[in-house]
């Protein structure tokens, strides 16, 4: 437990590293979303698009996700436009919203619905919900990788059809949603790798940020990226 607080430690220079991908760069930062400046800001939201902590579930518990602090960030204006245009995601879909009238440095947010990893759920007891029940998920793993995989081909062909040259994307499903690091950086990368491989109706994007502020998870993608070939750049 102890390593486990250098994650945030003021001794570790934040980490910081750049790849060349089939059409731009493919940077890995320790640092906070909120303060990315660029195109297309993308999160990862529960189905019924909270945004919140959720005191119903024990991986939640201390915990804050990417889209929590967005929706804190931007107050109730983000959850209003997201219910103006749907009540519910399904995993795999993607929502745009535009963030108006806020300092966020962003033209647009991708919000997708993501599931949690299975083998990390939990039978025991679970506290009192403190609002909506958590949706009961029954799948198999492969359907779950399978519609993680499809949150980001979308997100990405989302963010082509918005002409969009940057997009940052925290390591979606490493946190709260319990997926391991390096399975989601392979199924994330190989999409980026195909997505650009074969870009012919748009520009590709020149760059794509994944962004967390734990340092070991980017760690685990930063090494998904080398095992997998991407060059680092210099």
């Amino acid at each position: 437990m102890a390593a486990r607080s250098l994650k945030c430690s003021p001794c570790l220079a934040f980490l910081r590293r750049s790849f060349r991908g089939p059409g731009g760069s493919i940077a890995f930062v320790q640092g906070n979303v909120l303060h990315w400046a660029g195109d297309v800001l993308a999160t990862s939201t529960s189905k019924k698009l909270e945004g919140v902590k959720r005191a119903d579930w024990w991986g939640f518990a201390g915990r804050y996700s990417a889209d929590a602090a967005l929706h804190s960030y931007l107050g109730r204006s983000l959850r209003e436009e997201c219910r103006q245009q749907t009540g519910q995601l399904n995993f795999g879909d993607v929502l745009v919203t535009q963030p108006k009238g806020s300092q966020l440095q962003v033209k647009h947010l991708l919000h997708t619905a993501i599931p949690s990893y299975p083998a990390s759920e939990d039978p025991a007891a679970k506290p009192a919900p403190n609002g909506e029940l958590l949706d009961p998920q029954e799948l198999t793993l492969e359907k779950a990788r399978q519609l993680l995989r499809r949150s980001f081909q979308e997100l990405l062909s989302k963010a082509a059809d918005l002409s969009a040259s940057s997009l940052c994307l925290p390591c979606l499903g490493c946190g709260i949603r319990g997926w391991p690091a390096d399975v989601v950086a392979q199924i994330a990368l190989q999409a980026l790798a195909e997505s650009e491989a074969a870009e012919s109706r748009s520009p590709a994007l020149s760059l794509v940020e994944f962004r967390c502020i734990d340092r070991f998870v980017l760690e685990a993608w930063i090494n998904r990226a080398i095992a997998l070939g991407f060059q680092e750049e210099h």
